[in-house]
């Protein structure tokens, strides 16, 4: 079995990264449609064999649908594969002076803490924890590899979700923070009789 991870490409959000954006579905950007194309060139000989599972957020279909453009009616769109729900948008609408207030500043502020399990159990106002996050992502990747035994699978989705399939493959949970997907990435899981082995991270 062999299992494709693929990030979305990047996209027009702005690099400061504001609470009050996280929700938004951004678009990709220049830099994130030039990156497509490229995984699409690499990719060119593999789509027809993979069975492509696909965030329903509009950077991953976006990214899907210029590596993959013949197999579009093919996708399977997985809301399991969305990116960590924050619920920001209500923690500003209770209190609007958070409006500019940056994602890194929040984690300083509320979610500070040198215990990655700790800050992995940290629920978001009015959204879910990486723990959460996590499980959903889990149980849908052990769903599809039991329907799946010798399939080979692609996955676009995002940072969060990717970084849990990983772990989770691995039997790594513990180390969730210490990977890091970057955009526009592929990494490969492949199983034998002995588990899973993670041949590639962060490829291009």
């Amino acid at each position: 079995m062999k299992i494709l991870l693929l990030r979305h490409t990047a996209t027009t959000q702005s690099i400061k990264r504001l609470i009050r954006d996280d929700c938004k579905d951004f678009n990709l950007s220049n830099e994130g449609v030039a990156q497509a194309i490229a995984l699409k060139d690499k990719f060119i000989d593999l789509a027809g064999k993979f069975k492509i599972y696909v965030s329903p957020a509009k950077r991953c279909l976006q990214t899907a649908e210029i590596i993959f453009p013949d197999f579009i009616d093919r996708f399977e769109i997985a809301s399991e594969l969305r990116e960590l729900d924050k619920g920001f948008v209500n923690a500003i609408k209770k209190d609007p002076s958070l409006k500019d207030m940056t994602i890194d500043g929040w984690e300083l502020k509320y979610n500070n803490l040198s215990d990655p399990l700790a800050r992995n159990s940290y629920i978001y106002p009015s959204g879910e924890s990486v723990l959460m996050m996590n499980s959903r992502v889990a149980a849908f990747f052990d769903r599809i590899i039991d329907k799946a035994v010798d399939a080979k699978i692609i996955i676009i989705s995002h940072n969060g979700p990717i970084r849990a399939i990983i772990t989770h493959a691995l039997g790594l949970e513990h180390a969730n923070r210490l990977v890091a997907i970057e955009h526009g990435s592929y990494s490969e899981l492949t199983r034998d009789g002995h588990g899973f082995v993670l041949s590639k991270l962060n490829a291009r």
